[in-house]
């Protein structure tokens, strides 16, 4: 099986950016999920506040070199 992917450059930019960095977001997304599950499993936190959620987020974008809008 082969699949293509065409974009109209520079008109489509920002869906190929998104297309060539899908393996990043899907490493960020886990990064963020793994650090969820370590505060809870072995930190014993069961409730986050907002602002540790997205230090939690930013820090797992970082971890993936992918950068959050």
């Amino acid at each position: 099986m082969t699949a293509t992917l065409k974009f109209n450059l520079p008109e489509e930019q920002d869906e190929f950016d998104a297309a060539c960095n899908g393996a990043n977001w899907k490493l960020a997304m886990w990064n963020f999920r793994q650090a969820l599950r370590g505060k809870y499993k072995h930190g014993g936190q069961e409730t986050f506040t907002t602002d540790e959620l997205l230090e939690m987020i930013t820090e797992a974008h970082k971890e993936a070199g992918v950068e959050a809008e």
